[in-house]
């Protein structure tokens, strides 16, 4: 009986050290050869007029614009955490962009004839 409520006990401690709450991805810096970036090297914007930002979220200084339809190979992708939500922002080596203002495609063919078929 005494080794059954050791047993017992030991199972409790680990069912209390095991769980335990995990902190959330602040930020997610890809190397230049990952998949991820082999199957995003070029964006499209695709809003009318946007800034472009000399870092990634809202307290970047607008450094450049871009038009609609304008094509920019994609240098970078990264996180960033602004109240509680992750967007992604996409570095066009001009400058900073939400992900949400841009389409990416891997190929520079892929992004031309997107282009071509939004005018």
């Amino acid at each position: 009986m005494k080794r059954f409520a050791l047993f017992f006990l030991f199972l409790i401690f680990l069912s209390l050290v095991s769980c335990s709450k995990e902190d959330a991805l602040q930020t997610l810096d890809l190397p230049p050869d990952s998949a991820m970036n082999d199957a995003n090297r070029f964006a499209l914007i695709i809003e009318t007029y946007v800034s472009l930002l000399d870092k990634p979220g809202d307290d970047g200084i607008t450094v450049s614009h871009a038009r609609k339809l304008d094509v920019f190979p994609v240098e970078g992708l990264e996180i960033v955490k602004e109240d509680g939500e992750q967007i992604l922002w996409v570095n066009l080596g001009k400058g900073w962009i939400q992900r949400s203002s841009v389409q990416l495609y891997s190929s520079k063919e892929k992004v031309l004839t997107a282009a071509k078929k939004l005018k």
